[in-house]
């Protein structure tokens, strides 16, 4: 049986040309080669032909991937390939088939109360098809009615937008989001950060005057005996990064 395998480092197929990837300058003689492709009984045509290389067959990794559905992306200054199952359109959520970990996601509305409170926009509108989360300068559309949260309560739907760097799941007749995207972004999150005036068990010194005139929400690095920690001004005071508070075993 004659071995065929996507080589990336043979040919990458990017755009509507054929780019050759090579792995060395060393040249090869290759064969054009005419295989009958098909994808779970479906006969598929491919736009480039297979190479033949000492009896190695080579695809075009992005037909290829597409024809399986999947998105291609390809990254230049690094040479990264990366692979994106793509969504179906006519369906734009997944059901999770078990509950998600809510300690992964923030309710948007406990997101908007925090940060509206600290002078930073937030808001979460809509009509019958699409529901918007504005965050600052940033704002992104869901392919989802606001009404879709008391639909199916208990049913977890998970709806991905930029090739699933930002997710927002309507789950418990309530919308959520997921904390690493909305870090991603650069905004924290409330419950990762606690008062400093609530830091009471400690002789740790801080020099709090490092945060005089810096905008609510906007971390600064205080450099205290134990280490590097990470504070910022808010409404309720200055508040103290807790992972870094753990960090330094100044708080369990």
């Amino acid at each position: 049986m004659r071995k065929t395998i996507i080589v990336l480092s043979i040919i990458l197929i990017i755009g509507s040309t054929a780019t050759a990837v090579a792995a060395s300058a060393e040249a090869v003689q290759a064969t054009v080669a005419k295989f009958v492709f098909k994808v779970n009984g479906v006969e598929k045509e491919l736009k480039y032909s297979p190479l033949v290389v000492d009896g190695t067959s080579y695809l075009p990794v992005r037909e290829v991937a597409d024809l399986l559905g999947y998105e291609l992306g390809y990254e230049d200054t690094t040479g990264t390939i990366s692979f994106e199952q793509k969504q179906d359109k006519s369906n734009p959520y997944q059901e999770l088939t078990e509950a998600p970990d809510l300690s992964e996601w923030i309710n948007v509305l406990d997101l908007i109360r925090f940060y509206e409170g600290n002078d930073i926009k937030a808001s979460l509108s809509g009509d019958n098809s699409v529901t918007n989360l504005n965050i600052g300068a940033f704002g992104i559309g869901f392919p989802f009615s606001f009404e879709d949260q008391y639909k199916q309560g208990d049913v977890p739907k998970l709806y991905q937008k930029y090739k699933g760097k930002l997710s927002m799941l309507v789950y418990k007749n309530n919308i959520h989001v997921k904390k690493s995207n909305i870090k991603d972004l650069g905004f924290p999150i409330e419950d990762e950060w606690m008062p400093a005036a609530d830091l009471t068990k400690t002789s740790t010194k801080f020099d709090f005057s490092l945060l005089n005139g810096v905008g609510k929400l906007k971390p600064v690095f205080l450099y205290t005996e134990q280490g590097i920690i990470r504070a910022m001004n808010s409404k309720a005071g200055i508040l103290l990064n807790k992972e870094d508070l753990k960090a330094r075993g100044l708080i369990n």
